[in-house]
């Protein structure tokens, strides 16, 4: 089977096979997910539900047939159109909530809560930063929404970050 799940923040395509309960439990603002029995069925949502080109369905079909194949980021907006990213994150391995991702770019989520972000920065070292956010940052999460999380991970994956800086200060470091 082959499914597309929807959440406030993010949709995407996977084999990955949960209850509702599981995948509610697992991201922030579940919405719902669809099966497909086949992948040709999958295709065909795709052509009619989406309007997306024989040549991008061409190229969906070839990600998911991949034996590695984890996920597929989708989005679908009026400006844009049609877009996809092939994600490599296995989020049934990521503790707690998944509020807020991009696939190695970030991780926002909550776990006994408490709020942590992960960044990732690149280079040769594959340097990574994660912090649990401060109380003045979850207030501010909380006024502002996914803007305050958008400027966390701005400045985490600077080399001078003042938030990491601060974050190591108040002992709220965890990579």
């Amino acid at each position: 089977m082959i499914f597309i799940v929807y959440t406030g923040t993010v949709s995407f395509i996977t084999r990955t096979e949960l209850t509702l309960a599981e995948w509610d439990k697992r991201f922030h603002k579940f919405l719902r997910v669809i099966g497909f029995i086949s992948d040709e069925e999958f295709l065909d949502e795709l052509r009619f539900s989406y309007r997306v080109d024989d040549k991008t369905v061409e190229e969906i079909n070839e990600i998911i047939s991949k034996k590695s194949f984890v996920s597929i980021r989708i989005t679908n907006k009026a400006f844009e159109g049609f877009r996809y990213a092939e994600n490599y994150l296995d989020f049934t391995a990521i503790e707690g909530q998944i509020l807020y991702f991009e696939d190695w770019n970030f991780i926002f989520r909550v776990f006994n809560e408490e709020y942590f972000l992960w960044c990732f920065l690149g280079g040769i070292a594959d340097v990574q930063r994660e912090i649990k956010l401060s109380e003045e940052d979850i207030k501010r999460y909380k006024e502002i929404g996914l803007a305050q999380i958008d400027y966390l991970i701005d400045n985490l994956q600077k080399m001078d970050s003042i938030e990491y800086e601060k974050a190591i200060v108040e002992n709220r470091k965890l990579l």
